[in-house]
């Protein structure tokens, strides 16, 4: 069976609507809340392990938008920040596809070691959430290692999930500056745009500023909680009903954002991953690696910077 015509039209259309409501779960002022330590702990690692990443990936072999990919997905929010990154450096679905699988799988090996380390080496609650925060790949990965911490996973889980939130908050700046620096590049080696004026406006799909927007919906308040007074007429009994607008339009984005991984996934061949060889898995192995070590450096000296 063919699926590839439809779940072309699912990549395509419908993942950009989902990042673009991916938006309305982030809120700037957790970048407040968290403090300027955590906020410049969140940059650091992001900047460290794309930058470091992209290199591995020239001395390993791997191709440079595979690697920028991994780097990008490793740094911030895991797949989302693949999928919104892919269309801006003109990354090939194959790439994708690996960078996909691949940081899936380092997401979810952190998740369970994380919280198995931090019992081993009797890691503060403080510490802890910050490190998850700051160095597992995706948004639930980071709440599920949080709140198991041994000895105070609510702490450890409510910071971690703040931390993460704040990194989430960072992946438009961050993928706008990518897309400036990858079209700076593309227009040194290319010939024929050499003398073009560089439009900075175009750099950046529609998407993204939309992404932008609801972000900031968000954090002006423009999502409210609405609830629902029910009377003693209503079939289901008088209740009250909150809505959370915010959570809504969070979890209608899961499920398209889900869609198109189930999309990329049906496109994906094993033969590919296979063609790309085992480069990228160490590559990804290393950038998890990175983060890892760079994120607990980072997060003791938050810790230390707040108290």
């Amino acid at each position: 069976i063919n699926f590839k015509s439809g779940t072309n039209i699912i990549i395509s259309r419908i993942l950009p609507i989902g990042i673009i409501l991916l938006g309305a779960r982030l809120d700037f002022y957790n970048l407040i809340r968290v403090g300027l330590s955590a906020l410049m702990a969140a940059l650091l690692t992001i900047g460290i392990v794309i930058a470091l990443t992209h290199l591995m990936a020239r001395v390993m072999g791997v191709d440079d938008k595979l690697g920028l990919l991994i780097g990008t997905g490793t740094a911030i929010c895991g797949t989302s920040a693949i999928l919104v990154a892919a269309p801006i450096i003109e990354a090939e679905e194959e790439d994708v596809s690996c960078a996909t699988a691949y940081i899936n799988l380092f997401g979810v090996t952190t998740m369970v070691a994380f919280p198995i380390l931090a019992a081993l080496f009797e890691m503060e609650s403080q510490i802890f959430g910050v490190w998850c925060g700051l160095s597992i790949h995706a948004t639930p990965q980071v709440i599920a290692a949080g709140f198991a911490h041994y000895s105070d996973g609510q702490s450890a889980g409510e910071i971690a999930t703040i931390v993460k939130l704040m990194r989430v908050s960072l992946l438009g700046p961050s993928v706008f500056v990518l897309g400036v620096l990858y079209a700076i590049r593309r227009r040194k080696h290319e010939v024929f745009v050499k003398h073009q004026k560089l439009n900075y406006l175009t750099i950046i799909p529609t998407f993204v500023l939309f992404f932008v927007g609801m972000a900031l919906l968000r954090t002006l308040g423009f999502f409210p909680e609405i609830t629902l007074h029910m009377s003693d007429q209503f079939i289901l009994g008088q209740h009250n009903y909150t809505i959370d607008l915010a959570g809504m339009i969070g979890e209608t984005s899961q499920w398209l954002i889900a869609g198109a991984l189930a999309g990329v996934g049906l496109n994906t061949e094993l033969r590919t991953l296979r063609a790309v060889g085992l480069k990228p898995f160490f590559l990804g192995l290393t950038s998890t690696i990175l983060i890892g070590v760079v994120g607990l450096l980072l997060a003791k000296l938050a810790i230390t910077a707040i108290e």
